[in-house]
């Protein structure tokens, strides 16, 4: 009788354990295009991990996934037409959540990455325009050409974000990555 009784005492604070695991497991928070770059008005992240930068809040993530899914992750939302209105609405809902100071950071990001941008496709150009007509090699200089401003912006956030920030951003990229591995050895199902 004690045995079954201390059985069961164990198993309940296994279980106990098991939620209060669940509930301090940090919330994460979808790719949401906060950034904005030359050409594309809500950009995903510039590099892996950036949005950990802006020291979001469990309840603002937990708010922008709820207001995600009230506009775009709507059915109707989904339809040809119906998509524009609720991304507007849902970045409106955004800026609201946002703080000045995570706003001000946005905005320094995106100055940021539209000057690496500009630097280095001006690098770039003579070689474009040596190789026009070469598909395959202008396929390659855009490759080269955009892994070099992601490299360039990396290195350039170190001037712009707190050392915890680049810690943080560092961290969440190695997070992201590890996703993508592991996602990447699934296999999708079927339609």
């Amino acid at each position: 009788m004690l045995r079954h009784f201390t059985l069961t005492l164990l198993s309940l604070l296994v279980g106990c354990g098991s939620v209060l695991a669940q509930e301090k497991k940090p919330a994460s928070l979808r790719d949401f295009p906060f950034w904005t770059a030359p050409k594309n008005p809500h950009s995903r992240a510039f590099v892996p991990g950036l949005t950990a930068a802006l020291n979001l809040t469990p309840e603002q993530m937990q708010k922008i996934e709820v207001a995600c899914n009230e506009t775009i992750d709507k059915p109707e939302a989904k339809v040809k037409g119906g998509s524009g209105e609720a991304v507007a609405k849902l970045h409106k809902q955004v800026a609201e959540i946002l703080t000045a100071e995570q706003k001000k950071k946005i905005e320094k990001m995106n100055d940021l990455y539209a000057k690496v941008l500009a630097k280095v496709n001006e690098d770039f150009q003579p070689d474009f325009t040596s190789n026009k007509g070469n598909d395959d090699e202008i396929k390659s200089l855009r490759e080269k050409m955009y892994e070099t401003v992601r490299e360039t912006f990396r290195e350039k956030l170190v001037g712009v974000l707190s050392p915890d920030e680049m810690k943080a951003v560092k961290k969440a990229a190695e997070e992201q990555k590890k996703r993508d591995e592991a996602n990447k050895n699934k296999t999708k199902p079927s339609k």
